[in-house]
């Protein structure tokens, strides 16, 4: 059962939805986040549990998520060809960086 019922507006254009949402897959990461924070919301015994989910993750992630100039899926044509924005630029970590890094990250987790 869908439960954002409302309208949300962009002014003259409608809001950057794919319904291949699961080809973005930085709309994949933030909404695997969600169900996950929405998983604990909804298992805790904090009665203000789920107001927080609401108020910390799901709406400041749909900000995101919605962006028509900058987020995952603008720039998404009608017929849903273009993919969004192009993939940020990524180099691989060289080896001696990289070991340095877990090595910090494996003496922080003690």
């Amino acid at each position: 059962m869908p439960t954002i019922r409302h309208k949300i507006s962009y002014k003259d254009r409608s809001p950057p939805w794919n319904p291949r949402r699961w080809a973005y897959p930085e709309v994949v990461a933030r909404l695997t986040a969600l169900h996950h924070a929405w998983e604990e919301a909804r298992v805790s015994d904090s009665g203000s549990a789920m107001s927080s989910w609401w108020m910390q993750h799901l709406e400041p992630h749909l900000r995101v998520i919605l962006d028509g100039d900058t987020g995952p899926m603008a720039n998404a044509t009608s017929d849903r060809s273009l993919m969004g924005l192009p993939a940020m630029p990524d180099e691989p970590v060289p080896a001696g960086v990289l070991a340095v890094i877990l090595e910090q990250n494996d003496r922080a987790g003690r």
